[in-house]
């Protein structure tokens, strides 16, 4: 274990500046959107009331019916969930470049990483931990911010954090986004605590089959990654009559996923692998 961490240390010092960045962009865009909403709602009273839209106006009762018809709000969040999005690609990206980085690097470290004395596996689990690390952070950093900004806003106008996870869950029902933007706690948990682990995994065995296989080794990584994707989008998708059914069946299907993957994984970087 301590050498998967000290594998893990060297990956991650790696790439902070450039993660940290991320945060920093995902931070500032939350911080402009927020500043943004509340001016707008200020505007918006100032209209109404034939004043000047400032700051103090958002403890007048026309901020919590505008609050509450739900538009800005959902607007907001849709615009922040866009964001941590994009950062979420961005680590899922950063899952081909942290092995083809090395393998295709001027320094070549990968070579000094697979002759050290101990399981080749271990490598494999060091990447795959930071990079799962990385998109969690992604995920926490952002709840924390519309955990602050909702707490931001009901300072204002009183409105209750039921009635935000109402005005969210309503207006995805009504949206035509392409991104299941709901609050629910069965969907939270496919969706960012379990899908970046799977996605992780698949992106990590496609390039062990690629990197393994001279030939078509490429091919039958993008084919493993492109079947498991159409599997997942049929279970996904199929109507369940209980949430927790569809967890309970999904739970089944990654399980599945994750131990056919992993168990690819060791076998080639063990035993077939060329760099």
């Amino acid at each position: 274990m301590n050498k998967i961490l000290t594998l893990y240390d060297i990956e991650f010092k790696r790439v902070k500046k450039a993660y940290f960045s991320i945060l920093g962009l995902l931070i500032l865009s939350n911080i402009v959107l927020i500043i943004n909403m509340l001016h707008n709602v200020a505007e918006e009273i100032g209209k109404i009331l034939n004043v000047k839209g400032t700051i103090s106006l958002l403890r007048h009762s026309e901020a919590y019916n505008i609050i509450e018809s739900g538009t800005r709000v959902f607007d907001t969040y849709s615009i922040t969930y866009l964001i941590m999005n994009l950062a979420i690609i961005w680590c899922l990206y950063y899952a081909f470049y942290i092995w083809y980085r090395d393998f295709y690097g001027k320094t070549k470290s990968i070579y000094t990483l697979f002759m050290l004395p101990y399981n080749r596996f271990n490598i494999y689990l060091s990447k795959l931990i930071t990079t799962i690390s990385l998109i969690y952070g992604v995920i926490i950093t952002q709840y924390l911010l519309w955990i602050i900004q909702m707490f931001i806003i009901k300072g204002f106008t009183q409105i209750s954090a039921s009635s935000f996870i109402d005005i969210i869950n309503y207006n995805s029902l009504n949206t035509s986004l392409l991104l299941d933007v709901s609050i629910y706690p069965v969907e939270f948990i496919i969706a960012y605590l379990l899908t970046p682990i799977i996605l992780v995994i698949l992106i990590f065995t496609a390039i062990m089959i690629h990197k393994s296989l001279n030939r078509f080794g490429g091919i039958l990584g993008i084919a493993y990654v492109i079947i498991t994707g159409l599997i997942f989008g049929y279970t996904y998708s199929y109507d369940f009559m209980y949430s927790d059914e569809k967890l309970i069946f999904l739970l089944g299907f990654y399980s599945i996923v994750t131990l056919v993957s992993i168990t690819i994984s060791y076998i080639l970087i063990n035993k077939k692998m060329h760099i």
